[in-house]
């Protein structure tokens, strides 16, 4: 059971890691209109610019969100499996809130 309590903790690290990339991603358009003096055409550019980057990034992320719950649900044991998973959801939410 330590072992299966690892794995998870280790696939979980994959929710951590998109919930602060969705942190800092939102976090940085106010800034970076201030910094640069942006009007609001030039701001939405500015975003639908780092959009169309982060495709490849984004088509990652997404991945990565789908396969580390499935495989925590797999290596997990019937009557904990919801709790594990769960695991994941939490990390997602400390990764938001932690670096803000």
């Amino acid at each position: 059971m330590k072992y299966v309590i690892f794995l998870s903790v280790i696939a979980a690290l994959g929710g951590f890691l998109f919930g602060y990339d969705t942190a800092v991603i939102s976090g940085t358009t106010e800034d970076v209109k201030a910094f640069y003096n942006l009007s609001d055409i030039q701001q939405g550019w500015y975003v639908g610019c780092a959009i169309l980057g982060c495709i490849i990034g984004g088509v990652g992320i997404g991945i990565a969100s789908i396969i580390a719950p499935l495989y925590i649900s797999e290596i997990s044991i019937p009557q904990y499996r919801g709790r594990m998973v769960s695991c994941y959801q939490l990390a997602i939410t400390i990764g938001k809130n932690a670096f803000r």
